[in-house]
């Protein structure tokens, strides 16, 4: 075996790794963070939490993106903006900033387990990473 054939192996095996934890459905926490799916959950999340910021800044905006917004936070996070009910329907109320600050301390623990599941179409929460002996 030749030394570029020793080189090649080495970063086979080096490489090998990173790749096979992109793949698997719960990869380490360190990795998942490189991983292009954590990457495009994150950027969701960040398109979502842009809509809830345009809201509480006061800006009109059509309440269907809302919906979408508070339905996806509400769903991943377990935690709910409490919205009032009106002869209109759903509305965001005075607690949406309560919500908002929730969902970003929830981010901050969080965003390296969120993952975007391409068979499902949207964004998960994987699983802690447990280092099992």
């Amino acid at each position: 075996m030749n030394s570029r054939t020793s080189i090649h192996g080495l970063v086979f095996i080096l490489i090998l790794p990173f790749t096979v934890s992109c793949i698997h459905s719960v990869p380490k926490q360190q990795i998942v963070a490189l991983c292009p799916e954590n990457q495009k959950a994150m950027a969701i999340w960040q398109e979502n939490m842009k809509i809830i910021e345009w809201l509480l800044s006061g800006q009109e905006m059509d309440f269907a993106w809302y919906f979408q917004a508070a339905d996806f936070f509400t769903n991943l996070t377990g935690i709910n903006p409490e919205e009032d009910l009106n002869i209109i329907g759903r509305m965001p109320s005075k607690h949406l900033h309560a919500a908002y600050e929730g969902w970003n301390k929830w981010y901050e623990g969080n965003k390296q387990r969120l993952w975007y599941d391409t068979a499902k179409g949207r964004v998960i929460l994987l699983e802690p990473y447990q280092n099992t002996p």
